[in-house]
């Protein structure tokens, strides 16, 4: 008795996938580019090493991108913690490799970053279908090198949906999404304080003789 198992094959409905490609030494600045850009992710990154998942974690949080990895180096009980508080947002990036990330659970990501393309084609449809599940839609981004352009053609065919070319955001239009951002939370910080205290009187006392136009300063 023959049984033929076929596999299921992703398609674009439930996932963008796009990619960027710049030198590898210019991948951290790609993505936190990118990060910077679209405020309100929450991803999992794929590194190819527990080594680069552990430098890439550092970096995230030096820039202020709250992160943590995921690696086989790390125990039951560090590992349960660590998909605690991705799962409550605690933090929103969640580093991992392909072998820590199995069993992964997660219904709500929005992304899925492959910090370089994982080494065979068929890990990357398991990462990039971790996103994109329960009716919404997720975003599959690959921060490639020149030099991988013609796996992207495989990734296509292996698919069936096109992989977008997109470029990364100039730093103004970076500079136009954080200055937005720090107004909402500007606004909602009037909103959420209180006026009583004997500080507070001193610290508006200083401001008496300042015209409107120098504390905008």
């Amino acid at each position: 008795e023959l049984v033929r198992v076929t596999k299921k094959i992703l398609t674009s409905d439930s996932v963008d996938q796009q990619f960027t490609s710049v030198r590898r030494t210019n991948h951290t600045e790609a993505l936190c580019r990118y990060l910077d850009f679209n405020q309100n992710m929450d991803a999992i990154v794929f590194s190819r090493t527990k080594v680069g998942a552990k430098e890439l974690t550092d970096e995230l949080n030096m820039r202020g991108f709250t992160s943590d990895a995921l690696h086989g180096d790390m125990s039951q009980e560090q590992r349960d913690l660590t998909m605690r508080k991705f799962k409550e947002k605690k933090i929103k990036l969640l580093v991992c490799t392909d072998v820590a990330a199995r069993g992964i659970d997660v219904s709500d990501l929005t992304h899925v970053v492959n910090f370089g393309l994982p080494q065979d084609n068929e890990s990357y449809v398991h990462r990039i279908g971790r996103t994109g599940r329960g009716g919404s839609k997720g975003i599959a981004l690959s921060i490639i090198e020149p030099g991988e352009m013609r796996r992207i053609s495989q990734i296509e065919r292996i698919t069936k949906a096109k992989i977008e070319r997109i470029t990364l955001p100039e730093v103004n239009e970076i500079v136009n999404v954080l200055t937005n951002k720090a107004l909402v939370e500007f606004d909602a910080a009037i909103e959420d304080f209180s006026e009583e205290g004997e500080s507070f009187t001193k610290f508006a006392e200083s401001f008496e003789g300042k015209t409107t136009e120098d504390m905008v300063k």
